[in-house]
């Protein structure tokens, strides 16, 4: 690819090693607990790139530790300086640009595969990782431990398929393809294992596997395999349509039937009493978690719950409840107060 192609940085994510994540470009994410770890994400001659540089502990002088020195010599209370964010997220560019024929695709790789999957690296951007060895700085794949595929949590009700059965129709989102199974249903292919902590996907997994089917609840088609037996995907119902948090304005009438729904999906989760409790401390049944307008989808003027991953977002359910029925409801009454607003810009 032509050095004149120019490189557009969206994003810049840093980690100390230790939560939080820190960025620039409002983005958070999961990175490899390697020390000090700075990701850039950058558009680049139609592809979409993640440029990983870790502190390495193994050499004293190298090129990727003085692209970080900024951040590496300054304490936790400092990260957060968006100058220092700047100065460090310019540094690695400027490093990554001096390697650039290391990991740039052939444009004609990346036209092709664009062709054949539409936005194929918004869902998939290439991961590349620079690093000095002995001497020299080599281009290779960031740290594995973020896209390990996960054992299968779902039972013999939840089809397995693999990849070769998947038709791969464009790429929707960070990690999201609309693909289409045998039988010419169209799905949503959702792997959610790359976010580096498999715990989200094992509880959505098996959240949606043990939910009979409700008309305002995703529903779990199946699971994507991988090697050895694990799988590395969730194929969901696919949906036209925007999410909640995108609307800035809604009728009234939309927002007493949206509400309805919220409530007649809640009651449906916390309907179904998991099993296998050994105490009674754990919860007596299933729930929702991140309650929030981001994890509504409005299909065709209908609202359904997409996202079954766990945890909770500040603001909308306190810590002290989160994953129990009380934070769900709590979740609930802030939604119906957002929606509420809608109603006051229509």
């Amino acid at each position: 690819m032509a050095e004149s192609v120019p490189m557009r940085c969206t994003s810049f994510l840093w980690s100390s090693g230790k939560p939080p994540v820190r960025g620039v470009g409002g983005c958070a994410t999961s990175v490899p607990d390697v020390g000090g770890c700075a990701i850039c994400r950058v558009d680049l001659g139609g592809a979409k790139y993640e440029l990983v540089l870790a502190e390495n502990k193994t050499v004293d002088m190298c090129a990727e530790n003085v692209a970080l020195s900024v951040l590496l010599n300054c304490s936790s209370a400092d990260e957060a300086h968006g100058a220092r964010l700047v100065q460090t997220c310019e540094a690695v560019l400027k490093l990554f640009t001096a390697h650039r024929s290391m990991w740039v695709l052939p444009s004609e790789e990346v036209e092709t595969t664009v062709q054949a999957v539409p936005d194929f690296y918004l869902a998939a951007p290439v991961k590349v990782q620079l690093k000095t060895v002995g001497t020299e700085v080599v281009c290779c794949p960031p740290d594995p431990k973020s896209c390990v595929p996960v054992d299968n949590p779902c039972g013999p009700e939840v089809p397995v398929f693999s990849k070769k059965d998947l038709k791969f129709v464009a790429g929707v989102a960070r990690h999201i393809f609309k693909v289409v199974l045998p039988d010419g249903s169209v799905c949503c292919n959702k792997e959610v294992y790359r976010s580096g902590d498999p715990s989200d996907f094992k509880c959505e997994a098996t959240m949606l596997a043990g939910l009979r089917p409700h008309p305002n609840i995703v529903a779990l088609r199946g699971v994507v395999a991988a090697e050895g037996g694990k799988i590395d995907g969730l194929l969901l119902t696919w949906m036209d349509g925007v999410l909640l948090s995108s609307l800035t304005s809604a009728s009234a009438a939309s927002v007493t039937k949206w509400k309805e729904q919220l409530t007649l999906a809640l009651d449906h989760v916390h309907g179904h009493k998991l099993a296998g409790r050994t105490s009674d401390t754990e919860p007596k049944s299933h729930t929702w978690g991140d309650a929030k307008p981001e994890n509504i989808f409005i299909n065709g003027g209908e609202l359904v719950i997409i996202d079954f991953g766990g945890e909770y977002t500040d603001g909308w359910v306190d810590e002290n409840k989160a994953g129990t029925v009380d934070g769900d409801n709590q979740g609930k009454a802030k939604i119906f107060s957002w929606l509420d607003d809608l109603v006051g810009r229509h």
